[in-house]
């Protein structure tokens, strides 16, 4: 065995969003943490096949189970939980490489409304379209949960 050096640089990469959801900030905490299953999918078939599950807890687990097997995808562990306003994720997300990221989501009320502010930091050996498909997705699953909260 050998060690090789890349000849790549490691990088950082930020996402910052936030979305307004006409709910009071606790049903939207508790549907963020009790119903991910309903917003965190890639597709409809996805959604029941490999339900995304998280553990609120310090330490908990958040991952994808594939349905009828014992198969889990860890994404991220739960490093910080201030119920409702605030939760952090550390990880690698799956990615292959050399790679974590730390996710801060954030509970405002905000007049009749809650405002989920989202920053997920990224740092190793990514390509450069890594970001954007972790920005789409994010935005993909709070536009659901807001969906599902405000019907």
């Amino acid at each position: 065995m050998a060690t090789k050096l890349l000849d790549r640089p490691a990088r950082i990469a930020v996402i910052d969003m936030s979305i307004d959801v006409h709910a009071p900030r606790d049903r939207v905490w508790q549907a963020f943490i009790n119903e991910t299953a309903s917003w965190f999918y890639e597709s409809e078939q996805t959604r029941t096949t490999h339900p995304s599950v998280l553990e609120p807890s310090l330490g908990g687990r958040f991952f994808i189970q594939t349905a009828g097997t014992q198969d889990e995808n860890l994404l991220a562990m739960i490093t910080c939980i201030k119920p409702p306003r605030e939760i952090r994720l550390k990880g690698d997300f799956t990615i292959p490489q050399a790679f974590v990221a730390n996710v801060t989501v954030k509970f405002q009320e905000s007049g009749d409304a809650t405002r989920i502010t989202l920053t997920h930091r990224m740092a190793g050996d990514f390509d450069d379209d890594l970001p954007s498909g972790f920005d789409e997705g994010w935005l993909d699953g709070l536009q659901k949960l807001k969906r599902l909260l405000e019907g």
